[in-house]
């Protein structure tokens, strides 16, 4: 019986894991579904085109892109050419966060995936979900605890980051 209940206690209970460990992690995470999120986009380029399910000349007319800053901005970046060259970059910031490290450097990769992700959002209005929106949110909050030197920012950081994943869930199951 003791066996069991080690091999029980083993297998259930929780792991002790370091700041920077979960900070780690949740930034892999999200640099997992940025890289398969751009792949996915290189790969369906047809859908850029005229005509296609992701047509700047079609999304520009949604009414989150008609507010003249939001239209000027993602027109600077929503040309064919611009778009398909911010998704490779994204994949090679993403494989770069995918690295070992806890280096500073991991914020700016961090915060380029969540700014890339946020200014594309009205360029790619379909194909967009539930994922995409928490790794902007994961890599802004990484981002930001890999910039500071304190451990309370780190833990407030990360500790809004556990809340805001639990309330989109408990708010998603409720009728």
């Amino acid at each position: 019986m003791k066996m069991l209940k080690k091999i029980s206690s083993s297998l259930f209970s929780p792991i002790p894991i370091s700041r920077d460990r979960a900070i780690g992690v949740s930034e892999r995470l999200a640099a997992l579904s940025s890289l398969s999120s751009s792949l996915e986009y290189l790969h369906q380029h047809r859908n850029l085109g005229p005509g296609g399910l992701n047509d700047w000349e079609i999304m520009k007319q949604t009414p989150e892109s008609r507010i003249p800053a939001v239209q000027k901005l993602t027109s600077a970046v929503s040309g064919r050419r611009t778009t398909l060259a911010l998704h490779a970059t994204r994949v090679a910031c993403s494989l770069g966060m995918l690295m070992p490290g806890n280096g500073k450097w991991r914020a700016a990769g961090n915060l380029y995936l969540g700014a890339t992700t946020t200014l594309l959002q009205a360029r790619h209005r379909y194909g967009t979900d539930g994922s995409d929106q928490v790794a902007t949110q994961v890599q802004a909050v990484t981002g930001l605890a890999r910039l500071s030197n304190s451990p309370q920012v780190k833990d407030a950081l990360m500790w809004y980051l556990a809340l805001q994943a639990n309330m989109s869930y408990y708010c998603n199951d409720t009728p």
